[in-house]
């Protein structure tokens, strides 16, 4: 004989499925506050890497001091031939052995970063603040560290160590730790922008005057641009020489021949007969 379910087992599913439902609605709302804008100083958020070319947005000169020790900044450049978007990185400081990593910077919306282009990240009590185009709080230690571009809590980008820097996000030798008043800066520098990554800092970076530049600065190396071509010029065709006339001959009078006189005959002598001899 057959059973008629119980009111029980029918609503033990749709009790589940409910469950399921408020999970899926809990995780989805979960994920959309992590898509939240973030401020220099907070933790790093986890998110997927995104990739990215190495050899287009570098880290292109770092101050870490001047007369005052929050006379620092770090600048970006894009040493490509293509606008990039910064959408999804962040720039943190790793102290020398690695042991301490703070976000400086971070974008989760669009920030193109033309061709040439710099962008300036600067210590917000120091003299380079009203002129960057982020600014935080906290320092750079001047013995050594190391600033560094990545996607949001993922694989580094480009990063620049100096001094006794040990951490794992040196590239290679750091570079010598600027003294105060001076900035490390990417070769080949000034308005020859900054385009050299061998993945060593020692060798790519050199000490230099602190010469930040920003989104409003001029592009390096500036695009000079293209020469339009010259159109050649029509050749002039040169007028056909008139031909010398050639001088008409004088004719040489014909001579007029001497006739020569023609000889008198000499008569002939006639002989004279001889008389018939008559028997």
């Amino acid at each position: 004989m057959s059973r008629v379910p119980r009111a029980g087992s029918i609503a033990l599913p749709f009790a589940l499925v409910l469950v399921l439902i408020a999970a899926s609605l809990t995780t989805a709302a979960t994920r959309r506050s992590t898509a939240r804008t973030v401020t220099a100083g907070e933790p790093p958020i986890a998110v997927v890497a995104v990739a990215w070319p190495v050899s287009t947005l570098l880290i292109s000169e770092v101050q870490t001091g001047g007369a005052s020790a929050s006379d620092e900044f770090a600048e970006l450049a894009n040493a490509g031939s293509l606008a990039v978007d910064l959408n999804g990185l962040e720039v943190v400081y790793a102290t020398a052995t690695g042991s301490t990593v703070t976000r400086k910077a971070a974008w989760t919306s669009s920030r193109v970063l033309e061709p040439g282009r710099h962008l300036l990240i600067a210590n917000a009590a120091g003299i380079h603040a009203p002129m960057a185009d982020l600014t935080y709080s906290g320092g750079f230690a001047a013995t050594g560290g190391a600033v560094v571009l990545r996607a949001i809590g993922g694989s580094p980008i480009d990063a620049v160590g100096w001094g006794d820097a040990t951490n794992a996000f040196v590239e290679g030798a750091a570079a010598i730790a600027p003294a105060g008043g001076s900035s490390i800066e990417r070769l080949p520098g000034g308005s020859a922008g900054n385009a050299t990554d061998t993945n060593d800092n020692a060798t790519d970076l050199v000490v230099a005057i602190p010469n930040p530049q920003n989104l409003a600065a001029p592009p390096t190396p500036d695009p000079s641009p293209s020469p339009s071509p010259s159109s050649s010029p029509t050749p002039t065709v040169a007028p056909s020489p008139t031909p010398t006339p050639t001088p008409t001959p004088t004719p040489t009078p014909t001579p007029t021949p001497t006739p020569t006189p023609t000889p008198t005959p000499t008569p002939t002598p006639s002989v004279p007969a001889t008389p018939s001899v008559t028997p």
